[in-house]
């Protein structure tokens, strides 16, 4: 009798040392789920902009640098567009330009937005004066409600690092007539 109740026990605190391990391998798939969909998201956040989820200033740091590398190692030329907005009002506004932005470009060039009103164009080669003003005169003309204005910056004559890049572009876009 004393030996029936000994197993009795024993398969009693097996099942619930299974259940207990069923449960906690539960939770700790929803837990490592969660980290892994927070990683995600900080992911996300650190390299894209949360209103537009266009590339931001901290992905373009990165595209920007590859470039520049490739540029130098094959001795070739690119183009940078500066691209600065005004008088839109809200957040769907620019969305509704990022997207419309993507649309003018091409596949291979990296858009990105890297302030609140301001976007950068990155050509994977360069383009000569008068394709690049086609390029420019299409986006002008995709936003006639706004105020826009267009700079560009081309490697390695105007600069040769991201800063002075953007910086040449974006003084270049204080000049332009669009």
């Amino acid at each position: 009798m004393l030996e029936n109740n000994f197993y009795l026990y024993i398969v009693i605190g097996l099942v619930a040392i299974s259940s207990l391990s069923i449960v906690f391998n539960i939770l700790q798939r929803r837990t490592i789920s969660q980290l892994k969909e927070s990683s995600e998201t900080l992911i996300k956040d650190a390299y894209f902009n949360p209103v537009t989820s266009l590339p931001n200033d901290n992905n373009f740091t990165i595209v920007i640098k590859e470039q520049i590398d490739r540029a130098q190692r094959h001795e070739k030329a690119f183009l940078l567009l500066y691209i600065k907005l005004k008088h839109f009002n809200n957040d769907e506004d620019i969305v509704n330009i990022g997207s419309k932005l993507s649309e003018t470009l091409r596949n291979e060039d990296f858009l990105a937005h890297i302030g609140e009103d301001e976007f950068v164009v990155l050509f994977n080669e360069y383009l000569e004066a008068e394709n690049y003003e086609i390029v420019i005169k299409r986006i002008v003309n995709a936003f006639p409600k706004y105020s826009i204005r267009v700079g560009t910056s081309i490697y390695p004559i105007d600069a040769k690092d991201k800063k002075y890049l953007v910086a040449k572009a974006r003084e270049d876009s204080l000049n332009a007539l669009y």
